[in-house]
């Protein structure tokens, strides 16, 4: 169990505090002072959250982003806060804006993201390794930032050509042209990590072996049946496949 207050943090009664992370304290301060503009609930100087965890964290599964999006949920009910509360969790995690959504979702630089559902029936299995990362995500992209030439010089630029066909084949429910994109994508983000120095080194023998098995099923059938992707940086793979296909995946 987790006690969070506005100043600090305790994992347990016995632990000692800890000073509360500032992206965390800027979600919270903001709901405070979009509680007061309204007028409607009582707010007080202290608040405490009492939360709980059951699914592995720092381990690449996007914990961060949802457990942000849960904190300004919270928080958004608690002060019966109105309209898109998307904007309330982006302070304490850009990537959070999505979890706060459902669907696929179009992450964009403004304060608005544009959910897109995506009608064609897919099947998403995902293969938890639960250690932490050796490399934090947050510290892995500052020095990417700051070492990586590829990250410079192709990586903006690729990714802008991906979000147009990925936009496409969501439009037109092209499946196999989706699960092309997004695995390019991956690829993309790792090939960074890799160029950045010291490297941020996350797959490992299993994703590759995954990926392999992913291509010889698509290879075999002729067309594209199944995706695999990492969710993150870490190991952990995404499958999403066609209704179809969801006999090839049971075996594993």
């Amino acid at each position: 169990m987790t006690l969070i207050y506005l100043t600090f943090v305790k994992t347990s009664s016995n632990s000692p505090q800890k000073e509360i992370p500032p992206r965390m304290q800027d979600v919270i301060i903001l709901a405070l002072l979009r509680a007061r503009l309204t007028g409607r609930y009582p707010v007080y100087r202290y608040v405490c959250i009492e939360s709980t965890n059951n699914f592995p964290t720092a381990a690449g599964l996007a914990s961060s982003a949802s457990g942000l999006a849960a904190l300004a949920f919270g928080l958004a009910q608690l002060y019966r806060l109105d309209g898109d509360v998307t904007e309330l969790a982006r302070r304490g995690s850009g990537s959070s804006c999505r979890s706060m959504k459902g669907g696929i979702v179009h992450w964009v630089t403004s304060a608005t993201e544009q959910v897109l559902i995506c009608v064609v029936c897919l099947r998403t299995i995902i293969l938890t390794n639960a250690t932490a990362k050796l490399v934090g995500s947050t510290q892995g992209m500052q020095r990417t930032l700051v070492t990586s030439s590829l990250f410079r010089h192709g990586r903006i630029l690729s990714s802008r050509e991906n979000e147009k066909e990925l936009l496409s084949a969501l439009a037109t429910k092209d499946f196999p042209s989706l699960a092309c994109v997004t695995m390019k994508e991956s690829n993309q983000l790792h090939a960074v990590c890799l160029d950045t120095w010291p490297p941020c080194v996350y797959l490992n023998e299993f994703s590759f072996a995954l990926i392999h098995w992913v291509h010889k099923i698509n290879e075999k059938f002729g067309r594209v049946l199944v995706k695999s992707s990492t969710i993150c940086s870490w190991p952990n793979n995404c499958l999403v496949a066609q209704a179809v296909a969801g006999s090839l995946t049971r075996p594993m």
